[in-house]
């Protein structure tokens, strides 16, 4: 029934969108587009992307649940079906007499195991030995149900399963180690064949088929529309805003997927206790407010680290030593200190290298009025979706001084400008490194918007 299921899924969606076309509904204008987009999303979640939700659906299988009892850190089963071992890497369970077709197994895991790898066996009436499912083991993540149910293909009754377990990661006071099952704590593990998939509504993966399909839609009904016609006026500007927001809400996930524990996501407060999780531009900024243009001695808290560290440095550098490497590791080390990365030594002060134009625009001006940082990942936010508008405007302002363009050609060609790897591979790092280049890129994008707009303007003056 599961295949059955993706099958008509499919057959439903291609039949809406072959009906909708065939009754002429597309004539109540875009709107009507937006209906079918939402129907056609709604079929393919539900009956495509949720297709084993309907594996055991009219097929008579009977559910049965085994239960295991850890009792110091020692397994035991109830039923002489059962049989349950445990050694320092794996726990084995076998099932014997089971003879009735088995869809799927689900193992929930003792208390204290955050996630197993799972390797399924089976004998059937063609193997009497226990055969393999698959060749790549399964990862059992605990409360995730989607991963608990293991889906077997099998086709004949089943007459025995062996499951083998290795217990990576396990819980224990808070506190997460990767022991490899050797310690599990009292309670109760339990192994359920024929269970009922649950059914799950992925919103995000919803809206992106709403927005595909959408996108597709639009493109065959105004496929024929120039970029500079009066009839594609709104079409383009629909199209131009929702392509700004698709960009806007890409390069959002991507801030939030890069995102570290406990970072903070738009600004950081600042204290005297120390600044050394702050990047050079961060230093900066606080240096630029202190009146100095070095980065240390920018707080209490550091001033005997920075002290040790510039002393190590005029040693070596009284001594003649070269800078090279080997020779400053060796003896700052010996000093017993250590030195500063991404950042130059000259005349006993810390300097960054790093262009000061973001700091004194962007950081400097937000600190003085707030007295916080704003977060790099963020300004990298910022200055990516700038560079995304800057670049949408660059082809729109040259499309629309070019006749015959086809509109599609031209939001196209914006949408592959927009998401340029230069743009994408600096915000993967969304570190101190990508601000200075992205700056540069989005005054480089304003300039060349001014100056074409500049010649092109038929009132402007040369």
């Amino acid at each position: 029934m599961g295949i059955t299921s993706l099958i008509l899924g499919i057959v439903i969606s291609i039949a809406a969108i072959w009906g909708f076309y065939k009754g002429g509904l597309n004539k109540y204008g875009y709107f009507s587009l937006v209906i079918l987009s939402v129907i056609v999303a709604v079929v393919l979640e539900s009956l495509v992307f949720n297709y084993t939700v309907f594996d055991n659906f009219g097929k008579g299988l009977t559910k049965s649940t085994y239960e295991f009892q850890f009792k110091n850190n020692t397994p035991s089963a109830d039923s002489d079906d059962v049989k349950i071992e445990k050694s320092a890497e794996k726990v084995k369970v076998e099932i014997k007499n089971i003879n009735k077709k088995v869809r799927n197994v689900e193992i929930l895991l003792p208390s204290n195991v955050v996630n197993a790898e799972a390797d399924v066996f089976y004998k059937d009436g063609v193997f009497s030995e226990f055969n393999k499912t698959s060749n790549e083991s399964v990862v059992v993540q605990k409360g995730v149900p989607k991963s608990e149910i293991i889906r077997l293909h099998l086709v004949e009754n089943t007459k025995a399963l062996l499951l083998e377990l290795k217990m990576c990661d396990t819980e224990e006071g808070g506190v997460i180690t990767h022991d490899g099952g050797s310690n599990i704590e009292d309670g109760v593990m339990s192994v359920v064949l024929n269970e009922a998939v649950p059914f799950s509504f992925n919103f995000v993966r919803f809206l992106i088929v709403l927005i595909c399909i959408l996108i597709g839609l639009t493109i065959k009904e105004y496929r024929d529309y120039e970029f500079r016609g009066k009839r594609s006026q709104k079409i383009r500007r629909i199209a131009i805003v929702a392509l700004l927001i698709i960009q806007a809400l890409f390069l959002g996930f991507m801030s939030a997927s890069q995102m570290e524990d406990g970072e903070s996501k738009v600004f950081d407060t600042v204290s005297d206790s120390g600044g050394q999780y702050l990047d050079q531009y961060h230093q900066l900024t606080i240096a630029f407010a202190k009146g100095q243009l070095y980065l240390d001695h920018l707080f209490d808290d550091d001033k005997v680290i920075d002290d040790q560290q510039i002393a190590a440095l005029k040693a070596l550098d009284k001594k003649g030593k070269s800078y090279s490497p080997n020779d400053r590791d060796k003896f700052v080390q010996d000093k017993g200190t250590s030195y500063r990365w991404d950042e130059a030594y000259y005349n006993g002060h810390y300097y960054t290298y790093y262009g000061p134009v973001p700091v004194v625009f962007i950081f400097l001006p937000f600190y003085l009025i707030t007295g916080c940082l704003l977060t790099t990942r963020f300004v990298t936010l910022l200055l990516g979706l700038a560079i995304s508008a800057l670049m949408a405007r660059l082809v729109y302002n040259i499309a629309k001084r070019r006749e015959g363009l086809n509109m599609w050609t031209v939001i196209g060609t914006m949408a592959m400008a927009m998401s340029t790897v230069f743009v994408t591979s600096c915000f993967m790092g969304a570190k101190i490194y990508e601000v200075s280049p992205m700056s540069g890129l989005a005054l480089v994008l304003g300039g060349i918007n001014c100056l074409y707009r500049a010649v092109t303007e038929k009132k402007s003056k040369p």
